[in-house]
């Protein structure tokens, strides 16, 4: 495995390769396989250090490269593995790595992972992952229909932690600010408070560009956020400039939100094709709730130029009769 440069290095193993060079993120994917079969070989032989020397540097990789489901599963064992050596890199895998995505499927496993993580974070007295849990508490609560609940406690964090004067030397804990601004986001944004979620996310957008993060998940959410406000050209202008860097994951969203700029610019062709390119991502990330919005667009779509062809006929047939 590859060291990361010194100068992206954050000082805790589970984050030093979040702000690894993108490309070079890429080209390992198709390592994968064999990085895999390494890793599985190093936990069935009982090599926790290894196994857990190699997973820590792919971690984030894996949510770059959309194997969710694998992300999972690996951090569960690893998880094991950490705690079984005493790592505090467990606390980590419990609320971000599984944490993350878990707060995507909105699973009754989520809550459970954060208590476990909570544990973890407190015995090593971890203060920032305790920060990150809390931000992920939050949308927990919001998700759940709580949404006083959820911005009480982003509320706090943002009165004890001073996210707007977080050190540039202290990389981890500008990597958290950048969380709990992206779940205030995502809290005010399930409370329909669309123009004060966008706010947060800008925040969010800020700190991850000062650190090095790629920036293709926050200006997808932008430019979804600026569809639903029907400021098309801003929307488009975020959702190209998510594509230069966007990971599998994200691309599926930023291609459906782009055929729904193009289906508002009468574009309905293209907004065909990319909704047609939409659904085959989201099926191939196995996102099925997904797929069903994708052909509900794509329904419409085809009624739409069903309707444009019948009225194009329909002025042909009259400016016939003129004549």
């Amino acid at each position: 495995m590859v060291t990361p440069p010194k100068k992206i290095e954050v000082g805790v193993p589970y984050w030093d390769y979040l702000l690894f060079d993108y490309a070079w993120a890429q080209s390992l994917e198709q390592e994968w396989d064999n990085l895999d079969y390494v890793i599985r070989r190093a936990l069935d032989e009982g090599r926790d250090a290894a196994a857990l020397e190699l997973f820590l540097p792919i971690v984030h990789f894996l949510n770059v490269w959309g194997l969710w489901d694998k992300r999972l599963q690996l951090s569960r064992e690893m998880c094991q593995a950490a705690s079984r050596l005493r790592d505090p890199s467990e606390a980590w895998l419990w609320i971000d790595a599984m944490g993350y995505i878990l707060s995507h499927q909105r699973t009754s496993e989520w809550e459970e992972v954060l208590k476990k993580g909570r544990v973890v974070a407190e015995q090593f007295g971890l203060t920032d992952a305790l920060i990150l849990a809390m931000s992920h508490e939050a949308l927990l609560h919001s998700c759940m229909g709580d949404s006083d609940l959820a911005i009480e406690k982003i509320e706090s964090i943002l009165e004890q932690f001073d996210v707007d004067s977080v050190p540039r030397y202290e990389k981890v804990r500008q990597i958290v600010a950048a969380r709990a601004f992206a779940s205030a986001g995502w809290v005010y944004r399930l409370k329909g408070e669309t123009v004060r979620a966008k706010e947060f996310f800008e925040r969010e957008l800020e700190l991850r560009r000062s650190i090095g993060e790629n920036p293709a998940p926050v200006l997808a959410r932008l430019g979804h956020l600026s569809l639903r406000l029907k400021d098309v050209p801003s929307a488009e202008k975020l959702l190209i400039e998510a594509l230069e860097t966007a990971g599998p994951k994200d691309l599926a969203q930023i291609n459906y939100d782009l055929a729904s700029v193009a289906r508002r610019k009468g574009e309905v062709q293209k907004a065909r094709r990319l909704g047609e390119l939409a659904l085959e991502q989201f099926a191939r990330l196995g996102r099925e709730r997904d797929v069903r919005k994708c052909q509900e667009l794509l329904d419409r779509l085809s009624r739409q130029c069903i309707e444009t062809t019948d009225q194009a006929e329909r002025e042909e047939g009259h400016q016939t009769d003129e004549e």
